[in-house]
């Protein structure tokens, strides 16, 4: 590939200690093989971005379905404790009544 452009940039020594230690030879060369192998990337990590964002969607229908189930569990035992406390009321009043 033609190098048709020439440009001078300035690095903390951080960025250029990992420019240095990538792979090729010669600075321009490890540079241009990080841009290029983060371009081929970049399209996958999308992808799967975008995969995992469907995922997460999907994981909050069913935990919100949970979540409506659990109230409704709830409501019904609420239901059947009342009826509970009535059935004893009555069973109370019956033994009240035959002494």
């Amino acid at each position: 590939m033609a190098k048709e452009i020439a440009k001078s940039i300035r690095l903390s020594r951080e960025v250029f200690d990992y420019i240095d230690g990538y792979r090729g030879n010669g600075f321009n060369e490890k540079f241009e093989n990080i841009i290029l192998d983060y371009q081929k990337a970049e399209k996958d990590l999308q992808a799967r971005i975008k995969a995992r964002k469907k995922e997460l969607k999907l994981w909050e229908k069913q935990v919100h379905k949970a979540a409506e189930d659990v109230r409704r569990l709830q409501n019904l035992s609420w239901r059947v404790d009342q009826v509970m406390e009535h059935l004893e009321q009555i069973d109370q009043s019956l033994d009240v009544s035959q002494e």
